[in-house]
């Protein structure tokens, strides 16, 4: 019984393992996941950063609005109790999409498409980073979502247990 539980472990942890993906980076153009907000990123929107639900959205001045050829209309910064938890790149038109998307795939490798129909690409790492790409034909908007998965877990918990403290006031 032993054996077939070491089995198990070891299949699971090649299978997480799988989910990684090639290239996975540490920071966003030189702002590691996980560190506290510096004094050139300025808060846009912001909470108690004593507060369990903590988010703050923030934006770069000096930030060029472009990752290769494609524009982007905007980048913002994500921080969960003054770590940095994500990063929004804001985009418009399908040549900006095509051009984003080729770029990351030439970064991350192939990515996961969940739905053929919908322009969604990922790339997934449960422990680390996951990076989304969406893009609407209708709109002609898009984004791509770098979230940190260590610090949303976190985060995901933390709403969890206050969500739990509620309870009483029922």
């Amino acid at each position: 019984m032993k054996k077939m539980s070491l089995i198990i472990l070891l299949v699971l942890g090649m299978a997480f393992t799988a989910l990684a993906y090639q290239n996975e980076p540490d920071n966003f153009r030189g702002m590691k996941w996980g560190s506290p907000r510096p004094s050139s990123v300025h808060p846009m929107v912001g909470g108690d950063p004593k507060s369990a639900s903590s988010i703050t959205i923030c934006h770069r001045h000096t930030d060029k609005l472009s990752v290769g050829e494609a524009t982007l209309t905007a980048i913002v910064y994500v921080y969960y109790k003054n770590k940095l938890n994500g990063v929004v790149l804001y985009f418009e038109g399908i040549t900006n999409f095509v051009s984003l998307k080729s770029t990351l795939s030439q970064a991350y490798g192939k990515p996961y498409q969940s739905n053929e129909y919908i322009e969604d690409y990922k790339w997934l790492n449960q422990d680390g980073l996951c990076i989304v790409i969406k893009y609407s034909e209708i709109t002609g908007k898009g984004d791509i979502t770098y979230m940190y998965m260590p610090i949303s877990n976190k985060q995901t918990q933390d709403r969890d247990e206050a969500s739990l403290e509620g309870k009483k006031d029922l």
